[in-house]
């Protein structure tokens, strides 16, 4: 079996977070914001790479708590169960499963054929824009995080999404008054409208 391209990194950042929280160096109010540091930035936002570090050092921690007891991993365990509760509950069945919203009337009004999806916890949004013939902005939130990777690639196919090819983008912080921060902004142009 092939080790996937980036593992080391993420399961390194999550020894150094597991010891750093067993060691009480990260306060409870802080754990959340580290945490998600480490998925987007270690495992490259990636649910992949994060559930197979997870998988390895929990494979480990077992492994050495049976060779040298329980308690010898045993902070090292409650650190890796607090982490893993701070990133958000179990996936369920239904937050794969995308379902059409409605939208807000003032929003429909300005934006007659954009449509809205709920998928879980996240937010779709698909409206054509005035940039050029074809193109579509496709948006999708999260409440308390960034969508990962694996979620932007499901979202994509709901209903009357966009083909494969989109660019993504993030707004400077503050130029978007009470939009959500944790909003992907892709869009997608015709082919002949894409720089290579």
């Amino acid at each position: 079996m092939a080790i996937p391209d980036g593992f080391e990194q993420a399961y390194d950042g999550l020894v150094g977070l597991v010891g750093r929280v067993a060691a009480g160096r990260i306060r409870e109010e802080v754990l959340r914001e580290e945490a998600d540091a480490w998925r987007r930035e270690d495992c490259r936002g990636a649910a992949s790479l994060a559930e197979a570090a997870t998988g390895a050092l929990r494979y480990e921690l077992a492994s050495r708590g049976a060779r040298e007891g329980p308690d010898s991993v045993s902070e090292e365990m409650r650190a890796l169960g607090r982490i893993l509760a701070a990133l958000g509950p179990p996936k369920t069945a239904g937050e794969h499963q995308i379902a059409e919203v409605a939208l807000a009337e003032e929003f429909r009004r300005n934006n007659p054929n954009a449509r809205g999806f709920r998928m879980g916890e996240l937010g779709i949004l698909f409206e054509p824009t005035n940039d050029r013939e074809g193109a579509v902005h496709f948006s999708v939130s999260h409440p308390s995080r960034y969508p990962t990777w694996e979620e932007l690639l499901r979202a994509r196919h709901a209903p009357g999404g966009p083909p494969p090819h989109l660019w993504a983008w993030l707004p400077k912080p503050g130029t978007e008054p009470g939009m959500n921060p944790n909003t992907l902004h892709l869009h997608l142009f015709p082919p002949e409208g894409l720089v290579g």
